[in-house]
This record gives C-alpha cells, sequence and structure tokens, in this order.
C-alpha cells in the first residue's frame, strides 16, 4: 500500500465566522477549528454543516497548528505537507521527506500568507522529515518530542520535527587556497553547513571549496558557499539537480552528472534504431531529475514515450501499464532488484524485451532477490542482454595525462599507497579517487591560471569573502580548464558539468560485460573489439511490433477464372450476333427484330465486360486512375443492363400492340421505333449518372480493418487497408437506379403477361422474359444477401459471388432468347406452326412495305365503311319522314 493524499481540509468563507474542517480517510470523526478552538465532530455533525464549506487542499499529511506571534497577536496556522519524496525504511516504516507544505491560516486572513512566507521556505528546504506505516501501529516517531520524551521522559510543546544523524566528519587539508568536508556516508546536511561557516570565520584565508562527497551535503553547502564567493569542486556527487546555476551558481564537479549518462542511451537508440520507449522511475528527486532530463533530450529526436512511469513502493502497475502500451525498449531508473523481479513474473524479458539500467542498479543486480519472491537465477534470466550504462572513472590505460602519468601507473600508485602505507585492502578504496585527484589539479591550475587575470597590484592572498569580481575570475577560469586527467580529458560545461566518457556495458551470462564507450565531446561510440554483443534470437530486440500496411485486394486466381468466365461469355455474343446477322432475312429470325437482337446481344457484352472492370481495384489503379474506373463500372453495367433488357421489352410491346388491339386497329411498329425507345432509356440513363456525377461525385474512400499477425514473420502485425469508391449520397444514387430499373422490369413482366397467348415461337419472347426475369431477380436476391452479411476483408468471396450472378444472370438470358430460336431454324418449326396463324403471319412477317400497304388498304376500306353508315343512316331517316307523312 503506498501513501496517498488520505487528508482533506474544507473551509466556510461565509457566513462568519471563518471555520476549517480537517477530515482523514482513516478516521470516521472530524477536527473542527474555529475561534481559536478545536472540536472533535461526529459523522453526523460533519454532515450536518458540512453543505457549507468548500475544498481547501488535500495532504499526505497534517503537521499540527503553529502558533506565530504577530505584535500582540497569535496567528494560528493548519500545516499541511502538501508535497513529499520516499527516503529510505525504519523497519516497517517509510520515511519521507517533507518538500512542499501549505500554512492555511485559521483565521482566514490573505495577509497572513506573506508572514509565513520564511517558514514555508524552511520547512520546504528538504531537512525535514517524517515516518509512515500502512500499520498505524507500528509508525515510527521521528519528532523532536518523541526523542526526548525517551531521552529524559520530559517532552514540549515544539512544531518542527527532524530525524538525529549521524554527525559528519570535518577534516582541514593542510593546502593552501582550499579546504575539504568530507565524511562517511552517513552524515548531516545542516552540521557540514554550520562546519564550513565556523572554517570561513577561522583564522585562514580560503579560496576555494573541495568536496562534499555527498550529493545531499552538496545541495547545502553549494548554497552557502557563494554567499562568501567560494568556488567550490566535488569529485563525487552526481546529483542532476546540482547543474541548476541559479541555485548553485559557483559549483564544479569532476565526476560525471548522472544526466550524462542520457545522450549514451540516446546514442544506443539512435544506432539501433529504437523510436518507442517506455520509461520507469523510481520516485526520488535522485532518479526524477534525471529521467525528465532524458525526456527532455529525447524530445527533440523524435523518439515516442509510449507510457512514462514512476513507482513509490511496488512497480507491479507501473509494469502492468508498459506491457500494455506493448513498450519493448525500457529505460529504467531505480534500485534494480525488485525491478527486475516483478518484469521476471510478468514475463517482460527475454529477446522481445531491451533494458537500460543505471550504474547504481549494477550495484543490487543480484542482491535481495529472494525478499521479492524470486530466485538469483530468475533475476539473471530477466536482465541477460540488458545494457548498463556507468561513469568512466579512468581514462585509456597508456594516455600520460597532465602529471606524467598513465591512469594505470596511478591506480598501481594508489594500490601501493592503501596497502603498504595503510595496511587496508585495496577493495576499499573509492570509485572517486582518480575524481578526486583531477580535482585538486583543476582548482590548482584555475587558481594559477588567475594570478595573470587579476588587477594589477592585486594577488591571490588579497581575495575576501566579499570580492566577487575575484571569485568570478577563479570561475572564469575554471571553465577555461582543460588537461587530460586520470579519469581522461577533463572540461566544464557553463553549468559546471563535467563532460566524459560513458562506460557501456552488457549483462551477459550475469556479468557486466564492457562491450562499448560512449565519448560525449564527439557523440560516437567505439565499440569494444573483444567483447560482442549478444543477443537473444540472434538480432537486436525491436522497439514495437512491425506495422505493415497491406491492400486488400481480389486474388490473381479469383480474377483469372472470372475473366476466363466472361471472356468465354463474349465469344457466346459473338457467336449469337453471327448467327443473328447469317440469317436475319430467315422468317423465323426476321419476325424476331435481327436489330433489336443485336442491341440486345451488345447490352450483354457489355455485362460481360462490367465483370472485368469489378476486378480491377486499387492493386491496379491508384488516385484518379481509380476513381475513373468506379465511374466507368457503373456506366457500363446501367448502359449493358438497358440495352440488353429493353431491346427485349420493346420487342415485346410491339407483339402487345399487335395482338392486343382490335383487327382493324392495328398499327405498323417499326425497328426505328423500338430502337428510339431503346435510346430513349438511354438518355434518361444518361441524365441520371451525369447529374450524380456533377452533384455528388465519387471519392476514394480508405477502409482500415484490425491489425492481424503476420502468418509467417513474428514481431509483424499486417493492418489490412482497403480503397473504396464512394460518394456523400451514393446509397441514395443506387436506391435510384435500383428503383428505376425495377419499374422497367416490371413493366417487362406486364407486356409478357399480357402476349403469354400470342403462340408464334418466332415472334414472342414473352416466355423468355419471364424466365429471364425470374432469373435476374433470384441471382440478384441471392446476390445482395449473402455479400451482405459477407465482411468487407473477404474481398474474393464477395467478388465471385457479384461475378456469378451476372454471368449466370447474362448466359441464362442470352440462352432463352437465342437458343430457341437456333433450334427453330434447324427443325423448321415455322412450317410446323398450327393452321389458325397460318393466314394471320402475312400481317406480321411480310416486310415493312407490306404493312404500310396493308395497313393503307385498312384505312381505305374503314373510311368506306364509315361513308356507308351515313348512307345508310340518311335513307332511314328519309323513310321515316315518308311513314310520317303517309300516315
Amino acid at each position: 500500500m503506498a501513501l496517498s493524499k488520505s487528508f482533506r481540509v474544507f473551509h466556510k468563507l461565509e457566513p462568519p465566522p471563518y471555520s476549517v474542517i480537517l477530515e482523514s480517510r482513516n478516521k470516521e470523526d472530524t477536527l473542527l477549528f474555529e475561534s481559536n478552538a478545536v472540536a472533535v465532530l461526529s459523522v453526523p455533525e460533519t454532515e450536518a454543516i458540512k453543505r457549507l464549506y468548500s475544498k481547501a487542499v488535500d495532504g499526505y499529511g497534517c503537521l499540527g497548528v503553529l502558533n506565530l506571534n504577530v505584535g500582540d497577536q497569535i496567528v494560528l496556522y493548519l500545516v499541511m505537507v502538501i508535497g513529499c519524496a520516499s527516503i529510505g525504511k525504519i523497519g516497517d516504516c517509510e520515511v519521507f521527506r517533507i518538500t512542499a507544505t501549505n500554512f492555511l491560516s485559521l483565521r482566514g486572513d490573505p495577509q497572513d500568507e506573506d508572514r509565513i512566507s520564511e517558514v514555508r521556505k524552511l520547512l520546504n528546504s528538504g531537512t525535514f522529515y517524517f515516518s509512515w506505516s500502512p500499520n498505524s501501529e507500528n509508525t515510527f516517531d521521528l519528532s523532536l518530542c518523541a526523542q526526548r520524551r525517551i531521552q529524559d521522559h520530559s517532552t514540549d510543546n515544539r512544531f518542527f520535527c527532524s530525524v538525529v544523524q549521524i554527525t559528519h566528519s570535518v577534516k582541514h587539508l593542510n593546502r593552501p587556497f582550499m579546504y575539504n568536508i568530507v565524511g562517511p556516508s552517513q552524515k548531516t546536511a545542516g552540521l557540514a553547513n554550520k562546519l564550513l561557516v565556523e572554517h570561513i570565520f577561522d583564522e585562514t584565508q580560503k579560496y576555494m571549496v573541495f568536496g562534499p562527497i555527498s550529493s545531499r551535503i552538496a545541495e547545502v553547502i553549494s548554497q552557502t558557499a557563494p554567499y562568501y564567493n567560494l568556488i567550490q569542486v566535488s569529485p563525487s556527487v552526481t546529483s542532476a539537480g546540482l547543474s541548476d546555476t541559479s541555485k548553485y551558481p559557483s559549483l564544479f564537479r569532476t565526476v560525471q552528472s548522472d544526466i550524462t549518462n542520457n545522450p549514451a542511451r540516446l546514442a544506443l537508440m539512435r544506432h539501433f534504431g529504437w523510436d518507442e520507449i517506455g520509461t520507469l522511475a523510481h520516485d526520488q528527486d535522485l532518479f526524477n531529475s534525471v529521467m525528465q532530463d532524458f525526456h527532455d533530450l529525447i524530445e527533440v529526436e523524435n523518439i515516442t514515450v509510449l507510457a512514462s512511469t514512476t513507482y513509490r513502493n511496488n512497480p507491479e502497475q507501473q509494469l502492468k501499464q508498459l506491457k500494455a502500451v506493448d513498450a519493448r525498449i525500457i529505460i529504467s531508473m531505480n534500485y534494480g532488484t525488485e525491478v527486475l523481479c516483478t518484469a521476471y513474473k510478468a514475463g517482460m524479458y527475454g529477446r522481445k524485451y531491451q533494458w537500460f539500467l543505471t550504474g547504481g542498479q549494477s550495484i543490487t543486480l543480484m542482491s535481495g532477490a529472494e525478499n521479492y519472491g524470486c530466485t538469483d537465477d530468475e533475476i539473471i534470466e530477466a536482465i541477460e542482454g540488458a545494457f548498463v550504462t556507468d561513469h568512466s572513472y579512468y581514462g585509456n590505460e597508456n594516455e600520460k595525462t597532465i602529471s606524467g602519468h598513465t591512469p594505470g601507473e596511478f591506480q598501481s600508485e594508489l594500490n601501493n599507497v592503501i596497502v603498504n602505507k595503510y595496511n587496508a585492502d585495496v577493495s576499499l578504496s573509492s570509485e572517486y579517487a582518480p575524481c578526486a585527484y583531477d580535482a585538486i589539479w583543476a582548482m590548482a591550475l584555475a587558481l594559477n591560471g588567475s594570478i595573470d587575470q587579476l588587477s594589477p597590484n592585486k594577488t591571490l592572498e588579497d581575495f575576501t569573502y566579499d570580492d566577487s569580481n575575484m571569485m568570478q575570475v577563479f570561475k572564469d577560469e575554471m571553465l577555461k580548464t582543460s588537461f587530460t586527467g586520470v579519469t581522461g580529458p577533463v572540461h566544464f560545461t557553463p553549468e559546471g558539468d563535467r563532460l566524459g566518457r560513458v562506460i557501456i556495458y552488457q549483462i551477459q551470462d550475469g556479468e557486466m560485460i564492457r562491450v562499448g564507450v560512449y565519448d560525449n565531446y564527439n557523440d560516437v561510440i567505439e565499440w569494444d573489439s573483444q567483447h560482442r554483443l549478444r543477443w537473444k534470437g540472434g538480432d537486436p530486440p525491436i522497439d514495437s511490433v512491425e506495422q505493415r500496411s497491406v491492400t486488400i485486394g481480389i486474388t490473381r486466381g479469383v480474377y483469372v477464372a472470372m475473366t476466363t468466365l466472361s471472356l468465354l461469355g463474349i465469344c457466346i455474343c459473338l457467336f449469337f450476333l453471327w448467327y443473328n446477322i447469317r440469317y436475319r432475312y430467315h422468317r423465323f429470325i426476321k419476325m424476331s427484330s435481327p436489330r433489336l437482337n443485336n442491341i440486345m446481344i451488345l447490352g450483354c457484352v457489355l455485362t460481360y465486360i462490367s465483370v472485368v472492370m469489378f476486378g480491377i481495384d486499387s492493386n491496379v489503379f491508384q488516385g484518379n486512375s481509380l476513381l475513373t474506373m468506379c465511374s466507368l463500372r457503373i456506366w457500363v453495367m446501367v448502359i449493358a443492363f438497358t440495352l440488353a433488357f429493353g431491346s427485349m421489352f420493346s420487342k415485346t410491346w410491339r407483339v402487345h400492340v399487335l395482338f392486343t388491339t382490335k383487327k382493324y386497329e392495328r398499327k405498323v411498329v417499326k425497328d426505328g421505333q423500338l430502337i428510339a425507345m431503346v435510346f430513349g432509356l438511354l438518355a434518361v440513363d444518361g441524365v441520371l449518372l451525369v447529374t450524380w456525377m456533377i452533384i455528388d461525385p465519387l471519392i476514394l474512400r480508405e477502409h482500415i480493418f484490425p491489425s492481424q499477425e503476420h502468418p509467417v514473420e513474428e514481431d509483424v502485425m499486417l493492418i489490412p487497408r482497403m480503397l473504396l469508391c464512394d460518394s456523400i449520397y451514393f446509397t441514395y444514387w443506387m436506391a435510384f437506379i435500383y428503383i428505376y430499373k425495377g419499374i422497367l422490369i416490371l413493366f417487362g413482366i406486364f407486356l409478357a403477361w399480357e402476349t403469354r397467348k400470342v403462340e408464334i415461337p418466332g415472334l414472342n419472347d414473352s416466355r423468355q422474359i419471364g424466365f429471364s426475369v425470374y432469373n435476374v431477380m433470384v441471382m440478384s436476391v441471392l446476390g445482395v444477401t449473402i455479400t451482405s452479411v459477407l465482411d468487407l476483408q473477404q474481398i474474393d468471396i464477395r467478388y465471385s459471388i457479384v461475378a456469378v450472378c451476372i454471368i449466370v444472370c447474362t448466359s441464362t438470358t442470352l440462352a432463352l432468347v437465342f437458343v430457341p430460336k437456333i433450334w427453330g431454324i434447324h427443325k423448321n418449326s415455322i412450317e410446323d406452326m398450327p393452321s389458325r396463324f397460318t393466314n394471320n403471319l402475312s400481317d406480321v412477317t411480310q416486310n415493312e412495305h407490306d404493312l404500310v400497304k396493308y395497313n393503307a388498304e385498312i384505312i381505305k376500306l374503314k373510311t368506306q365503311v364509315e361513308y356507308l353508315k351515313q348512307r345508310v343512316s340518311t335513307n332511314e331517316s328519309s323513310v321515316q319522314e315518308m311513314s310520317t307523312i303517309a300516315k
């Protein structure tokens, strides 16, 4: 369980008096602060008045009420902890350093904020602590009150709290121009600051400060030294926060800051092409500042951070978050064992993952695995192949330094002194020893260089703690410092940081193997020739699953099959066309209007061509070419339907006109009239389609489908995409076309029904039309139903169904219309027609000239009949008149 903001403060501004309610998530009762008094409220009492209050602040803890004397008055402040950072544990209790506080005046006066500013600054300075435990009974009391109670069985009501720590030892170096603050790993920043001031005001004049070795001590010393115009050089403080020149303007470091590892990490990512990463940091200032610098660094490199996570106690949730976003390159800044054990349990290791660990983690990689439920072997397996970056504490072994010795000679001499003079083990030597050696050289060179830069008649001995000008000269010389030291080239950035080399290690079989060196000056990686990189799987991990965009199209086999069937259908059409032209004067063909038959065949050819066109997709054409193809598909299909069925229905209309009227009213319907009818339908099609293309033109719309794993390659996801021709009102336009063509089919069905009793096979195609329409309707309903339930990705099946429906409908229509005619010709079926129709054939089987002649004779006869009727009527009237007279 992690520490959270379990305290909430409410305040009431109106009506007076001003009051405050403090509630805790772990307590039912609340505290009411009003009129310099405090009361405990039960839950019902709190709920009764809480509606008058609004939230003021949330906090991790409450430090209590602070009494502040303001003249004759006492101002009370409720002090809440709103920012803190974990620094370690004492038993089961976690100790937190206070970083931010909120002072809420209990009298509600806004001016009280200014009166408390200095106290707030002190509380937020990072020198105050508190402890916390999930089990409140085991909380370790850090307050001075508790310490005094244990020491002398008495207490007081002091507000401030702190931590009793081991005193930091101070040694004075017997060298000119500097003094040294060093000591063991446990120290007190306040005491170190006190000793610094004591040394400043003793009899010996100081010119520079050497040390300290602790970043925490340096944070205090480095803010004090500038007030006395002292340059400070430390060989061992690595905290990234110390690079802030606004806080630490006179601090220089001969050890590299922790942030100098970040360019090395970036160089590795560039080298292996890793553009997507995840980050994990322990929520401590030590790691947060480095991680923030890393994020700032990669921001300009266009590297994507899939997830940036921090944790305080257990990193399990953060690792789950990294795994959820498929982060494979993980930058880890923490104390490694717990994280690596959790990663092992989550399966976040192996050839797919690449971990970046810090040099500090390398110390604890194998320690305490059993405390987190893992074995050493599991930790070794989890970190196999991981990169570890750390500062380089020695330069090239055989490179001469400013002292005339090589780094190897320095190390040998240092080991001799440790063993022979101090009778100690070489392993006790500090890794910062070469940095300390170079720090002394840097200060000496800077002081020597300052001599020539001072004003005339002024020497180093004239320096005082008020001489900011001389301090600036010292600083400028430090920035100019450039020499080859034991640790390698020594230079300082404007922030006083040391740029050096970063050693790149790779974990191989549980050991840190040096595989390369990153040169911060030249931004290059020098790979080790003796130790090669090793990868699980043989190749470096990839930063993410490769996303491949795949355009879905009709497979070649399906397209070739449908095209072959269409070409076969076209060949059949060409055969029928030849046959129709070859026997156009045969009475059986002549009765069926051969010119309209040719138009029908042309429509069927276009229908077959549309099948081929529907198979052309974005794999063949792109952009405007594909849009043109989409438009042509619609035009060809609409025109093909009109030509094929319009010609059939027009012929049936002529039969209807000839055989459903009285004999003396029969009309002459020429082929030209029928062809004009077909072209009229085509004109309607043209107007409709042109209007569509102008008002609502087709556009290309990309449809992206869910990604799929590659069937063969690992770490490859296929993203199917399809380009579809669409328009804003595409559905409405298609519906209108369907309705229009449906009306045409209904008209054809009506004509076929009306002429069903005309039993002249060569003349009447009503039965064939009926069968054709039935076939079209069944195949259309079947095709639309099946394709509507299929996914768009099943493009082969969808295309095959549409193509088969078109081919079957067209081929069936051709067969129904032309096969009976061919059969009739070869079987002389016209000679076998019933005798009752033979006498009538002269009216419909002669050429158009005969039909005109017969029609003229009929009109003449009808005129004569009308004349005779009038004569008879006139005679009848005369007879009636004569009869009347006779009577």
